[in-house]
């Protein structure tokens, strides 16, 4: 089958949606289709694929959204793929994975998801006067609405219930199916999941505002978590400097290290030498990051605002709190994570649910019979 594959960025150094991206091009290829992939941002090619770098117009930025998918459509056209796949708003897409949800949803998180109520007043007339946010968000809702949409694809029960809500598709036109895991390279420890005495927590994400980092260093702060002998790593490439600023506020930067960017080949072996990874986000379809640790036999304390905590069940296979400001609740968790024996007892829980259903292999076969319906 000739499949041509539309994103944004072709990075391993980018978020969960990217790193997916190009393992399901990989898979793809190594199954014997005909793979084009056409993006703006990025170096990470397969081998075996065909890639295409659109280059918009610099200026005015407001038009380069616009110019992309204008580039992308007509050289689609010249193509003739059999299907389309897309995970971003595109008038020619034939398939449509919604891996970041509904743009409106995320951007209404965002807001929320500020420490500074001033911030907080003046997102709204920020993101209106933002180009590319305004672009997206109502080239989803155009695309969505035509009679003849593509076939979707969500991730998670959450993403598929927001899409009844904002744009009245039925649940059942909505194909759902969780990302899936390399499990020959995330997987738990030979000898089983390594833990130290001292509790190490991981944090992993970009945006540390939306994935709520400041709401996992208060439960660091608070009594519930001040006895305990533990260590953050904070994985991304966030605001680090104001986020020392807040670890120094709040009087836990001895227990926070910012490593920045890592390696995608690195992140295996972190899952594995860690106790818990913590996800208190506030708007994620399902965090690929929480499907890898699981898969690790990392357990996962995250929030019912991740889609990932359709798969958990607290307190067998991790931990799910209400929301991330829900302080007492997340700092209650790694209390509870803390217990010897339990994290491992966990995590390899957490490691059979991803073996059980979140094989890379499964998935991507799930994708293909998609693909060609």
């Amino acid at each position: 089958m000739r499949i041509a594959v539309v994103t944004d960025n072709l990075s391993l150094s980018r978020g969960g949606s990217e790193c997916y991206l190009l393992s399901l091009v990989a898979r793809l290829i190594a199954a014997g289709h005909e793979v084009h992939t056409f993006y703006n941002r990025g170096f990470d090619q397969i081998e075996g694929g065909k890639y295409y770098a659109i280059r918009p117009v610099r200026y005015p930025r407001f038009l380069r959204e616009w110019d992309f998918c204008r580039q992308v459509d007509r050289q689609v056209r010249l193509l003739a793929p059999d299907a389309v796949l897309t995970v971003r708003p595109l008038a020619s897409a034939t398939h449509y994975r919604l891996s970041n949800g509904v743009h409106v949803r995320c951007f209404e998180a965002e807001r929320e998801a500020f420490d500074s109520t001033l911030r907080r007043m003046f997102y709204r007339t920020g993101s209106r006067l933002n180009p590319k946010r305004q672009l997206l968000v109502r080239a989803q809702g155009r695309l969505l609405a035509r009679v003849r949409r593509p076939r979707l694809m969500v991730n998670s029960r959450m993403a598929r219930e927001q899409l009844r809500e904002a744009f009245g598709i039925d649940p059942e036109a909505v194909t759902l199916l969780y990302s899936g895991v390399d499990l020959d390279t995330f997987r738990p420890a030979e000898s089983g999941p390594h833990r130290k005495e001292s509790l190490r927590l991981l944090f992993v994400g970009h945006h540390f505002f939306l994935k709520g980092l400041h709401c996992l260093m208060e439960a660091l702060a608070s009594e519930e978590c001040a006895g305990l002998d533990l260590s953050l790593h904070v994985v991304g490439n966030g605001s680090i400097t104001h986020f020392r600023r807040v670890a120094a506020k709040l009087g836990v930067s001895s227990r926070v290290c910012f490593l920045g960017s890592v390696p995608r080949a690195d992140m295996p072996d972190l899952y594995r030498s860690h106790t818990i990874l913590v996800h208190p986000s506030f708007y994620d379809p399902c965090s690929l990051a929480s499907l890898e640790a699981m898969a690790c036999g990392c357990p996962v304390i995250t929030t019912e605002q991740n889609g990932a905590c359709e798969l958990i069940e607290s307190g067998r296979n991790g931990w799910v709190v209400r929301h991330p400001r829900d302080i007492a609740a997340l700092a209650g968790a790694i209390r509870k994570a803390s217990v010897s024996g339990v994290a491992r007892e966990v995590g390899l829980a957490a490691a059979a649910t991803a073996r059980e259903r979140l094989d890379l292999r499964c998935h991507v076969q799930a994708v293909a019979k998609w693909l060609e319906a």
